[in-house]
């Protein structure tokens, strides 16, 4: 998969087990495939804070339903980006949605979110349809 929703992108041409697409806005679409490495970790977080930066308000649909597991260093990273962009997160960010189907996974972002709870709501999915349906009233607000 390729990182970067425009041609031209920095991240257009790094090949990449994840990738952002923004051309929804105010939903934002992150998708991780099986087997995330932390750099992909880290370029996802890099176009978030991108977004975030922006100073206009977003919703972010998460879609993991083909990761099989993260490790104890995606938890960290997960807290830390928590940590470090608390304030843009709670003026930015209105709701997140995870699609998780593993419960690996979900136990390990379980463990991320008790390590920094969220500035905003969230909640982790089964379905992409489920995460849209959870996004709908908040992107309905941004938009309204």
């Amino acid at each position: 998969m390729w990182v970067g929703s425009a041609p031209g992108s920095e991240y257009a041409h790094r090949h990449v087990d994840a990738v952002v697409d923004t051309s929804q806005r105010p939903l934002c679409r992150i998708t991780v495939g099986t087997s995330p490495t932390i750099e992909s970790f880290d370029d996802i977080f890099k176009q978030v804070e991108a977004e975030l930066g922006r100073h206009r308000s977003i919703c972010v649909l998460a879609n993991a339903e083909k990761t099989a597991r993260i490790d104890l260093a995606h938890v960290k990273r997960i807290a830390e980006f928590g940590q470090t962009h608390h304030t843009l997160l709670q003026a930015y960010m209105r709701a997140l949605a995870f699609v998780i189907p593993s419960a690996v996974v979900r136990g390990a972002l379980k463990l991320a979110f008790q390590i920094k709870t969220p500035p905003h709501p969230y909640r982790v999915c089964h379905s992409e349809e489920e995460a849209q349906a959870y996004l709908a009233s908040f992107i309905d607000q941004i938009s309204g």
